[in-house]
C-alpha cells in the first residue's frame, strides 16, 4: 500500500479477514487514530457529511464537554465493606494554584450533580494527575486515593476481555465506528447508602460522589 493512501478510504473498503490484518499492522494501528479518521486532512467531504447529520441526529446523547453526561438506570454500584472500621485520612497541603483548581473541579462537579457536600468519618485524599503532553501543567484530573478503602472492600469477580475474539467480529465489516464514552463510570449512580465511603477532603469543606468515581476495586467489574 502507497505512503500517500487514504486511511479513511481505505479502512471503509476493507473486507473479510484484511481488516484484522490492518489492525494487526503496526504502521498503520499507529497511524489511523480517531482523530487522524476524521481529521480534514485524512477524510473525504463526502464521509465528513455523513458523519456531521449522525451526529446531529444523536445530538441527545453526544457529549458536549467533559462533565456533559447522563446517567445510566439500570444498575447502581455498591461499595460493601468486610471490614467497617472507620478510615480518615488526613488533608495533604496544596499549593494556592493546586487549590484554586480543585475549586474550578468542585464547582463544575457540583453543578453537574457528581458530587454534593458531606461529612463522613470517612475522608480521602486527592490526587491531582497531569497527562504525558504537559498541556495542563500537570493539572489535567482529579482523582481520589481510595487505596486504604479499596483494602478494605469485598472484591467482585469479572470476566477479562479477550482481544482476539473481538477482533473476530471485525470479520466482513466495511465501516468501523469508535465511540468513547464520556466520564464512563460517572455514568454509573452510587447507591445512596455508599456515598458516605467516597467522601474525599479539600480546604473548601468535603464532599462525597453521588456516582461511581474513579480509584474504586470493582468500578472496573461494575463497568
Amino acid at each position: 500500500m502507497e505512503e500517500e493512501t487514504n486511511l479513511a478510504l481505505y479502512l471503509t473498503y476493507l473486507e473479510g479477514d484484511s481488516i484484522l490484518e490492518w489492525m494487526e499492522n503496526d504502521k498503520y494501528s499507529q497511524e489511523a487514530k480517531l482523530y487522524e479518521l476524521i481529521g480534514e486532512e485524512v477524510i473525504d467531504t463526502h464521509v465528513k457529511k455523513m458523519l456531521d447529520e449522525i451526529l446531529n441526529e444523536y445530538d441527545d446523547v453526544v457529549s458536549k464537554g467533559s462533565h456533559d453526561i447522563g446517567n445510566c438506570k439500570l444498575v447502581k454500584h455498591d461499595i460493601r465493606l468486610n471490614n467497617e472500621r472507620l478510615i480518615k485520612r488526613k488533608q495533604s497541603p496544596r499549593s494556592a494554584k493546586e487549590n484554586e483548581w480543585i475549586k474550578g473541579q468542585i464547582d463544575e462537579m457540583l453543578k453537574n450533580g457528581v458530587i454534593e457536600p458531606f461529612t463522613s468519618p470517612y475522608a480521602f485524599n486527592i490526587v491531582i494527575v497531569g497527562k504525558k503532553d504537559g498541556a495542563g501543567e500537570g493539572m489535567d484530573r482529579m482523582c481520589i486515593n481510595y487505596a486504604p478503602l479499596n483494602e478494605v472492600t469485598e472484591k467482585d469477580s469479572g470476566p477479562i476481555p479477550i482481544i482476539k475474539e473481538y477482533l473476530a467480529l471485525f470479520h466482513g465489516v466495511k465501516w468501523l465506528t469508535i465511540l468513547d464514552l464520556a466520564s464512563a463510570y460517572w455514568q454509573i449512580l452510587l447507591i445512596k447508602r455508599s456515598r458516605k465511603y467516597t467522601v474525599f477532603l479539600t480546604a473548601y469543606g468535603l464532599y462525597q460522589f453521588k456516582v461511581m468515581p474513579f480509584g474504586l476495586v470493582n468500578a472496573s467489574a461494575m463497568f
